[in-house]
């Protein structure tokens, strides 16, 4: 027999819940969690969904038994809006893919980056002295998006892509960002994509402007027939082992588009929720800064300074601990499957709420505090491999958790030499909106 997993909110009761889901999924989960405990299972138009925050459970889904698992419907929605690429694709294509893209993501090639990463925090620099002289507030994710965003165009397309070109990229992705949340809330509006309704035009809008820019420099690549020392030069290059044909052009678009927009909202909202959980810790700050000086003494950090800044690693952890830009993953099974007594059926959906699980008791000291000390080396040895997951786990671990760690490292340490933030108003009016990333709701308004 096998154990019962409790249900939500049946019938009338659900209706009414449902909005509470969408407007707040977290605080919804955590009433879930408290009421029904580490998994429990919610109705929906495609069937009931399973919920866990159970680490045990997590491991058995996504590294045990991990080919008994495709990505969840809502990675499939994504599939439909942003193409086939690492993060939506499944199966040996993925592993084709993913083997084929790899190599770009080595030591020696972060090594590389680093360089062009350094060179534009520096700039970044230059950037906010003036705003440091005007004494005016901004908004925090409006400046790390924009440094985030040049950092990885320029990792993926080098000196091709222009401001202007950049701009208009990073407005598409953030359209489609919020299109796509709205879809997977509200499955029955996966009918936008063939009802010509102004949502499906904008939405194609946007995808053109996207394939126009990318194609525009893919065709002047191929025209002077010159390498390139970047990522889309690579992925040119590339050849299948067997029949040795290169990568279609809609494939190019879509692992690049993949690749800038996990590259560049991921991190950006990590980034602008540590500067917002630093200026509310002046004992966390000040031990960076000794760390700091220390290491750097004013200089601006490199690759080889990545393990030589331990607090700061751990300072970065703990802001992806308690804001995790990925909140949530899912998982649909492929067979009947079991775990810990309990049955999941084959084509159910599972959803994994790292927010809440990266808060557990069971794992976590101070669930709810800022405490970067959840992260000396002793405790994250002693801890379930699977009680912290800000780039997910198995097989199917974000390709780029090195690259943002390096790029979030240098960005951190350099920008906290020559400024601290603080926040313009109350910590209070800061909203976490839960979209398919976890970022500040109407940013962060800070000063220097």
């Amino acid at each position: 027999m096998y154990k019962p997993i409790p249900e939500t909110y049946h019938n009338k009761r659900w209706i009414g819940k449902r909005k509470e889901f969408r407007a707040n999924p977290i605080s919804f989960i955590r009433e879930c969690k408290g009421l029904y405990g580490d998994i429990f299972q919610m109705p929906g138009l495609g069937g009931t969904t399973i919920v866990t925050t159970d680490s045990d459970i997590v491991k058995h889904i996504l590294q045990t038994n991990n080919r008994n698992y495709t990505k969840s419907r809502g990675y499939q929605i994504m599939g439909r809006a942003l193409g086939k690429g690492l993060l939506t694709s499944e199966g040996e294509f993925w592993f084709k893919q993913r083997k084929l893209i790899q190599p770009a993501f080595h030591r020696k090639k972060l090594q590389h980056i680093t360089v062009t990463m350094g060179e534009i925090v520096e700039r970044c620099v230059e950037r906010w002295k003036g705003l440091q002289q005007s004494g005016k507030a901004f908004d925090m994710l409006d400046e790390m998006n924009q440094l985030t965003m040049e950092i990885v165009a320029r990792g993926l397309f080098g000196s091709d892509i222009n401001k202007e070109d950049l701009q208009t990229v990073s407005d598409a992705v953030d359209y489609l960002n919020m299109i796509g949340t709205r879809v997977i809330r509200q499955p029955f509006l996966l009918l936008f994509q063939w009802v010509p309704v102004k949502a499906a035009q904008q939405h194609k809008v946007e995808l053109q402007k996207i394939e126009d820019i990318l194609f525009k420099i893919i065709d002047q690549r191929q025209a002077t027939g010159q390498s390139y020392d970047d990522l889309l030069g690579m992925l040119l290059d590339m050849r299948d082992e067997e029949t040795g044909e290169a990568m279609s052009r809609k494939q190019l678009r879509d692992e690049v588009v993949i690749l800038f927009i996990a590259g560049h909202e991921t991190t950006s909202n990590a980034l602008t929720w540590t500067w917002y959980l630093l200026a509310q810790h002046p004992e966390v700050w000040e031990k960076l800064q000794a760390e700091w000086k220390e290491h750097l003494n004013g200089r601006s950090a490199n690759f080889h300074d990545f393990n030589q800044l331990p607090y700061t690693r751990m300072v970065l952890n703990e802001s992806m601990r308690l804001r995790p830009p990925a909140w949530i993953i899912g998982r649909q099974a492929v067979e009947d499957d079991e775990v810990k007594g309990y049955k999941i059926d084959a084509g159910r959906n599972v959803l994994m709420c790292s927010h809440e699980i990266h808060r557990h008791p069971d794992h976590w000291e101070r669930p709810n505090e800022f405490w970067p000390e959840h992260f000396t080396k002793e405790r994250m040895k002693a801890r379930h491999k699977y009680a912290y997951l800000p780039f997910g786990g198995g097989p199917r671990l974000c390709i780029g958790n090195n690259f943002a760690l390096l790029e979030m490292v240098i960005a951190l340490s350099t920008l906290g030499q020559h400024f601290r933030p603080q926040l313009a108003e109350a910590p209070e009016g800061v909203e976490a909106l839960a979209l398919i990333t976890l970022k500040p709701g109407e940013g962060i308004q800070m000063r220097l």
